[in-house]
């Protein structure tokens, strides 16, 4: 009867098991320990709005997470890492497997960076050997107890097997399962993997399990975290039931608070409960540094920047480190008391001097170190003391390289000559605004002429162009402090142009100068456009324009012709006969419209005018003769003094008018001839020919030039010779 209730108190036991770890080995812990400036490289910020975190590791593999986030994580070699942060207060953890993850916090502004190194803390290497147990129980049933060197342990096998990890040495593993057991002892190194395939026999029963308690645990306050044989069950307050009856060593932590160790015994069929009141062990801790903004190291652990506070720390003993760019490091030690706060602020020592670069020429490159620090002249307040490499350089001079050593507190000028390191190219052409190219140490592209261009010393390759022109392309050696000359003469490019015109004998004008006549070859032309006249007396001119292209010969061939010399000599014999008979007339057939109208008006408005005064005058004369006869007759002496008085105003009159008629008619007969004579000359309108025969309106041979390209108007000549 007791063998048959023992034996469900067992398979009870076994199902309701109450660690749910496997027993493992413990993991490494990572050591984070900042990079002294002197030790550090410079780094070069490609996003000037970012922070970085350069880390240097022995591991083979790192992981990076941040409360902020991490924006981008390079690794260009192995054992660095650039984790780009952004700027701020970043909460950072450093994991790497098979050890415990590691967090250091880092107050990072824009463009500034920390260095750090990640290694293994001494005497906390892993462990890599390792034990595969392989097992396929029934569907439900993957947990199994056990226990390792006889600490107790609850394996899930899960895909049919588990791992674990024991330390390097002697063990003795077994697993209970309904009843059945499985027992193996083994030897294993440090490095070695074993496999075995657990085969569960005989009727054997964990004696630890043959009588289950139950545990509760609170603290004050609560948030602990127990261990008990070494293996983690939880937080406070934390209930564990169905345990193994047996001593367990229960260890219960909590940051800021001391440990507690206790040992606890579970008994059968029982609760436990234990109630631990934790003991603070945290002080306060206020850091001030004049100037402020310095970083501050608690054992090498990076906590902020001053003023930095925090109201609750381990009470423990600091090695306390501030440190400032440009200022000495403060380091101290101090031992913080729970309940006590520890106050201090620390004066930082100045280890800076002032720098003055000046160079002739000005604007010259300034880089410090391998750092760009702008160009000069150049002056910085708060430079690093010790030894710095500058490097003054800039573009055509040679550069300049020292090393300079600032004292704290001290100031540093340095006055530089560059010395030149080129030579002047002076270019000249027949032809202006041709373009170089100028190929060589130097490219440019500079426009004729050039009269001081500095370039490096070397051989250089000038290439000519212009539009119209032949390309040409020299070579010119320039020397340091020499100045080289080169000249061109750029070639016009040309073609060919063939005339020909029916009939032949043509005269040629090609852009207003003459030609020769048709038909014949202008050679030589420059390419581009052109325009031509072709002219033959008696036929109608020919313009045009044409485009002459390089190394080609053009064909220009055109047909005279007579139809407008006809339009126009019809038009010229209306504008006679209207202008013989109404003067004034034949201008309007020419289209001459402002001479018609003038002609016009002169011409009829002088015969009206004269036509009048021949009226006046005639009217004059005849009461003339009629006072003139009442004179005579001298009836009444008062009227014949008023008719001689009436005759004298005749008189008068008739003289008026005869001035009027004297101007009238050799204006008229003036306005008549030039209106003829111009409709004789330019009756036509716009002649076609330069030459025109009257002979057969004059019966002599005149012979009428006109120029009407000169720029000085039309030019007339007449040639009078007998028939």
């Amino acid at each position: 009867m007791l063998t048959r209730f023992l034996q469900v108190i067992g398979s009870l036991c076994i199902v309701l098991f109450l660690i749910s770890a496997a027993a493992a080995q413990e993991l490494g812990e990572l050591q984070v320990q900042p990079i002294p400036d002197s030790e550090s490289a410079p780094i070069v910020f490609r996003n000037p709005d970012q922070a970085l975190l350069v880390v240097q590791t022995t591991l083979q593999s790192l992981s990076f997470e941040a409360n902020m986030g991490v924006i981008s994580v390079e690794h260009p070699e192995e054992g660095t890492y650039y984790v780009h942060l952004r700027p701020g207060t970043n909460i950072v953890t450093f994991k790497s497997e098979g050890y415990v993850p590691a967090k250091k916090r880092y107050y990072l502004q824009a463009k500034e960076y920390v260095q750090v190194k990640v290694d293994p803390r001494a005497g906390s290497a892993q462990s890599n050997a390792e034990v595969v147990l392989l097992y396929q129980p029934p569907p439900g049933s993957e947990r199994v107890q056990g226990s390792l060197d006889g600490n107790v342990m609850n394996l899930i096998f899960r895909n049919g097997q588990v791992v674990i990890r024991p330390d390097a040495g002697q063990h003795t593993i077994e697993l209970y399962y309904q009843n059945k057991s499985w027992k193996k002892e083994f030897s294993i190194g440090e490095n070695d993997q074993q496999q075995f395939q657990v085969e569960f026999t005989g009727q054997s029963l964990p004696p630890a399990a043959k009588e289950p308690g139950g545990l509760y645990i609170e603290t004050n306050p609560p948030g602990a975290k127990v261990l008990m044989n070494e293996v983690e069950q939880g937080q406070t307050p934390l209930t564990l039931d169905t345990m193994t009856a047996g001593t367990y060593n229960v260890e219960i932590t909590k940051p800021l608070y001391l440990t507690e160790n206790l040992t606890l015994e579970v008994r059968p069929f029982e609760y436990t409960k234990q109630s631990v009141d934790l003991t603070p062990n945290y002080g306060a801790l206020k850091i001030r540094s004049n100037p402020a903004g310095a970083w501050v190291y608690l054992n090498d652990d990076p906590r902020g920047r001053t003023p930095l506070d925090i109201q609750k720390i381990d009470a423990r003993s600091y090695t306390i480190r501030l440190v400032k760019p440009l200022f000495a490091d403060v380091e101290t030690q101090f031992e913080l008391e729970p309940g006590k706060a520890f106050e201090k602020t620390f004066e930082l020592t100045p280890q800076f001097g002032r720098i003055q670069l000046n160079t002739a020429p000005p604007r010259a490159q300034v880089t410090v170190d391998g750092k760009y620090w702008g160009t000069t002249p150049l002056s910085r307040d708060t430079v690093l003391a010790g030894s710095h490499v500058i490097t003054l350089s800039k573009d055509l001079y040679a550069s300049y390289e020292d090393k300079i050593q600032i004292k704290p507190g001290e100031s540093y000028q340095k006055n530089t000559i560059l010395q030149p390191n080129f030579g002047v190219l002076s270019i000249n052409s027949t032809s202006s605004q041709v373009k170089v190219k100028v190929e060589g140490p130097t490219t440019t592209t500079v426009t004729t002429p050039v009269t001081e261009l500095k370039l490096k010393s070397g051989t250089y390759t000038l290439q000519f162009e212009k539009t119209g022109y032949e390309s040409q392309k020299r070579t010119a050696l320039i020397a340091v402090g020499s100045t080289e000359e080169v000249s061109v003469d750029l070639t016009r490019e040309s073609g060919n142009i063939l005339v020909s015109t029916a009939p032949q004998g043509a005269t040629i004008y090609l852009d207003g100068n003459e030609r020769g006549e048709s038909p014949t070859v202008l050679k030589s032309i420059p390419t581009g456009l052109h325009n031509f006249l072709l002219e033959k007396q008696g036929y109608d001119r020919i313009t045009g324009s044409i485009v002459v292209q390089k190394h080609q010969t053009l064909n220009l061939s055109r047909q005279l012709s007579m139809q407008g010399v006809e339009e126009w000599r019809a038009r010229r014999a209306n504008a006679i006969a209207f202008a013989s008979f109404l003067p004034g007339t034949g201008q309007f057939i020419s289209r001459q419209y402002g001479r018609g109208i003038l002609y016009t008006t002169g011409f009829w408005g002088g015969l009206i005018v004269g036509i009048r005064a021949y009226n006046s005058f005639n009217q004059a004369a005849s009461s003339y003769d009629e006072y003139r006869q009442a004179y005579q007759a001298r009836k009444i002496q008062t009227k014949i003094d008023s008719q001689y008085e009436m005759a004298r105003e005749q008189v008068d009159k008739m003289q008026a008018a005869k001035q009027i008629m004297n101007i009238a008619v050799p204006v008229i007969s003036s306005i008549y001839a030039v209106q003829f004579l111009d409709a004789l000359i330019w009756g036509g309108g716009k002649r076609p020919v330069n030459h025109i025969d009257f002979n057969k309106y004059f019966g002599l041979n005149i012979a009428l030039s006109i120029d009407e390209r000169g720029a000085k108007g039309v030019q007339v000549s007449l040639v009078w010779e007998k028939r």
